[in-house]
């Protein structure tokens, strides 16, 4: 009961501070709630730290993330830092009404709310528009829809992409 209790304290907590887990993605998704599933939740109000296990389902909006364990890090501006640890951790956002939903999967997903920086560690896998990304770690910049692939220290492990041409302009 008292797991229950820490967790409705911990999305209250969350939900009342009005923070958002990503300001970046469909406008109005900021604007929605923040719901949270878990097996567990520890809450730490005092210092910013909520950490969540067991088949973890954070979603606001067209944000998901998904963990065997999620861990939120918050301050007085609002969430900061979210890692979430899975064999893979998944990671999917909508960037805009006209795009395609962008989907990441990897041992280990950061995301840093101050500069819209998602890092995917890890046996990394990005899909954007149908291109697609793999390596040892692909950061993805939301605001810029730029992204950065690194392959391993071992000359085997390299950076892969496949990318779609791109459409003609219509004349």
């Amino acid at each position: 009961m008292k797991l229950i209790s820490n967790l409705i304290v911990g999305i209250i907590a969350i939900s009342a501070a009005g923070l958002s887990l990503l300001s970046w993605a469909l406008p109005n998704d900021k604007d929605k709630p923040i719901n949270i599933k878990a097996k567990s939740a520890d809450i730490d109000d005092k210092s910013g730290v909520y950490i969540y296990t067991g088949n973890v389902i954070i979603t606001q909006g067209t944000i998901q993330i998904r963990g065997d364990k999620v861990t939120l890090y918050s301050d007085s501006n609002g969430i900061n830092k979210i890692v979430a640890v899975g064999r893979p951790a998944h990671y999917r956002e909508k960037p805009a009404e006209n795009k395609e939903l962008i989907k990441a999967y990897g041992r280990t997903i950061k995301y840093y709310a101050t500069n819209e920086k998602v890092e995917v560690i890890t046996n990394a896998k990005l899909f954007q528009e149908g291109n697609t990304f793999t390596g040892s770690q692909i950061d993805y910049f939301a605001k810029t829809q730029k992204v950065n692939a690194k392959g391993g220290k071992t000359n085997e492990s390299r950076v892969e992409m496949v990318l779609q041409p791109r459409s003609k302009k219509k004349q």
